[in-house]
């Protein structure tokens, strides 16, 4: 097992903060730097609240639905609502140039981009999925934090995934010789391979942005034991998928169990933080937060 000093640390994602123009964002939108190419369009992530949720105790507790569109107009819902459904209320939270063929045939055609909801991701993955060729995530997006400690960056069975993003790129090139180069690939790929250092370096940033306030000069103290929750969950939630993909267990007891660690993690967090610190960072029972994650849009 690796543990928390093996693991380097350096924070993941792209620093410039630029707003972006004509759309409503947040302070710490990130935005692609990489070059665009003529082929390129622009693809954004956006954040739409689901205040109207049915799980009451919730109250206006922000857990965004999350989507994706393209500039030329094509939308992408990640299992809810699109931007064009709702845009008076969408919130852009990640924005870059990518090539919109790669991206279609990445989202595939029905846009799940390879997620099977509530078990290997939700629409924070699908959006992350669909967004690789731009180089960004809706890691800005309210609730993002709970998505990614449930289901990674990018969703669980990342190797399934990778497969698919080089035969998208492959598909393209058949029709379109050369359009998707080997150096696009290769940093898709080296993106979606970052596994725990990647994973852990946004933990360990939404740690700084919503436990350290809270706990102020106790955090550098309680940090290291924070990181061992999480750690003991991404260990048990990878064994159990590699159990799954073993045929071990059936789908049904995958979900079961990866939510169950998921709300021991939280619990274990609680423990960790204190009860009344815990309460001004997650003011909901753990099994509701566990319930929002797992409620989906449309079917």
């Amino acid at each position: 097992m690796i543990s928390r000093r093996q693991v380097g640390l350096g924070l993941a994602g792209l620093a410039a903060t630029t707003a972006l123009a004509g759309l409503p964002t947040r302070a710490d939108t990130p935005i692609s730097t990489r070059k665009a190419k003529p082929t390129d369009v622009t693809l954004t992530g956006y954040a739409l609240p689901t205040q109207w949720h049915p799980i009451k105790q919730l109250h206006n507790w922000p857990l965004d639905h999350t989507c994706v569109a393209a500039s030329t107009g094509e939308q992408w819902g990640c299992f809810g609502r699109t931007y064009a459904e709702d845009p008076s209320v969408a919130t852009a939270v990640a924005q870059g140039p990518g090539d919109l063929l790669w991206t279609k045939e990445i989202a595939g055609p029905k846009g799940y981009a390879g997620i099977d909801f509530g078990v290997t991701g939700v629409c924070d993955q699908t959006s992350n999925r669909i967004l690789i060729p731009a180089g960004v995530t809706v890691k800005n997006s309210p609730g993002n934090e709970i998505a990614t400690l449930l289901c990674g960056i990018y969703g669980l069975k990342i190797e399934a995934f990778i497969t698919q993003v080089k035969d998208a790129a492959a598909a393209v090139n058949r029709e379109h010789p050369g359009r998707i180069s080997e150096e696009q690939v290769h940093e898709a790929v080296t993106t979606l391979g970052g596994g725990l250092k990647d994973e852990w370096a946004l933990v360990r940033e939404n740690n700084e942005r919503l436990i350290k306030p809270v706990l102020g000069a106790q955090y550098a103290a309680i940090s290291p034991d924070i990181d061992d929750v999480y750690l003991s969950f991404y260990y048990k939630r990878t064994a159990l998928v590699h159990a799954y993909e073993r045929g071990n267990i059936d789908k049904k007891t995958l979900v079961t169990k990866v939510s169950i660690g998921f709300v021991t993690a939280l619990n274990d967090l609680r423990d960790v933080v204190g009860a009344a610190n815990w309460a001004k960072i997650l003011p909901i029972p753990a099994q509701d937060a566990a319930d929002y994650v797992f409620y989906r849009e449309k079917a």
